[in-house]
């Protein structure tokens, strides 16, 4: 979204426009509510990602029992299930049905819904003003190639899970320094590409979308924006890291002000041993706080895409970006010489 002002430094100027286009068009929000779900826009959420996947498994996997497959999600449950069930393989079968049609509708109201958000900002970005139908239609014409580009993008990750994964059974297996030294080693090499893989495969998203590309020269150009301006999309990460910081602050702290009413009226309710009224405050209570995810989520979806849309807008132009760093050590520079 152009501004009319004085121009400001590259980052405050992308992260303001996202500020106010994310508050100025809410119902963008809708489409970061499901987009969400798709992890879309929140790179720097990665590495968390995959250190508390690592976090989670690590108590069922220091008896080394177990393999690195483990840590995929639904395999505990498949594995119950056909241990459980007395016809497992028709058991397989139901569960397998019902999984894909799930998975087919839930995907394609995902990549709708990240194609009408970035088709949207894209619009509003050059002056429009487009519509929840708009949107609606912009992110239906371009569902199936985002959803190539995202299932690709979190196969690729999971690979990347797994391979992580090794690397910590055959670390606690052997409990060297060695091993200890390869784990750590492969966490930050293999974080750092799917870093890489998930920017690649935003970039090439909006390439999708907005240049109606194919699904190849999509992800060709999203390379060529990665190798041009690595160091200024890695400040970028950082900078929506500590956003989201700041956002997990606030929302915790929006959380227990809510809460302190609640908590009042839950006292009250255990004095006089009310189990309606205990009920009551407790529904009221997880739907106040599923609201304020749903509130929270959608917001930061929205916001980081718009930046990452804003970002694709300004690296698809002519104008050359200097990372803050190196203009940081230019002044350096400059202030030893003088």
């Amino acid at each position: 979204m152009p501004s009319k002002r004085d121009p400001l430094p590259f980052y405050r100027q992308t992260l303001t426009d996202a500020w106010r286009l994310t508050i100025s068009h809410k119902h963008l929000w809708i489409f970061g509510f499901f987009a969400t779900f798709a992890g879309f826009g929140g790179v720097s959420d990665i590495f968390f990602g995959v250190f508390d996947r690592m976090t989670e498994q690590l108590p069922s996997l220091a008896g080394a029992s177990q393999s690195s497959w483990a840590i995929l999600p639904g395999f505990a449950t498949i594995s119950v299930m056909m241990r459980t069930s007395p016809y497992p393989m028709v058991s397989l079968l139901i569960f397998a049905l019902a999984l894909l049609l799930f998975f087919t509708v839930f995907a394609w109201i995902v990549s709708t819904s990240i194609g009408s958000l970035v088709g949207s900002i894209r619009k509003i970005e050059r002056g429009g003003r487009p519509t929840l139908v708009e949107g609606f239609r912009i992110g239906q014409s371009t569902a199936l190639r985002v959803f190539v580009l995202n299932i690709v993008t979190k196969l690729a990750i999971g690979t990347i899970l797994v391979l992580i994964g090794t690397n910590l059974v055959q670390m606690l297996r052997t409990g060297s320094l060695v091993a200890g030294f390869f784990y750590l080693l492969s966490f930050v090499i293999f974080t750092a590409i799917a870093v890489a893989v998930s920017l690649i495969a935003i970039y090439a998203t909006n390439s999708a979308v907005i240049q109606d590309l194919p699904i190849v020269p999509a992800v060709a150009d999203g390379l060529r924006i990665i190798k041009k301006h690595w160091l200024v999309n890695i400040e970028m990460v950082i900078l929506l890291l500590l956003i989201n910081a700041v956002l997990a602050v606030l929302t915790l702290l929006l959380a227990m002000v809510l809460a302190v009413p609640l908590i009042f009226l839950f006292m009250f309710a255990a004095l006089v041993k009310s189990i309606a009224m205990l009920t009551v405050i407790t529904t009221i209570t997880a739907v106040v706080l599923l609201a304020v995810i749903v509130f929270v989520g959608s917001f930061a979806t929205t916001f980081q895409t718009s930046c990452w849309t804003l970002l694709w807008v300004r690296f698809s132009g002519r104008g050359t970006h200097v990372p803050k760093i190196m203009r940081l050590a230019s002044w350096i520079q400059d202030r030893l010489k003088g």
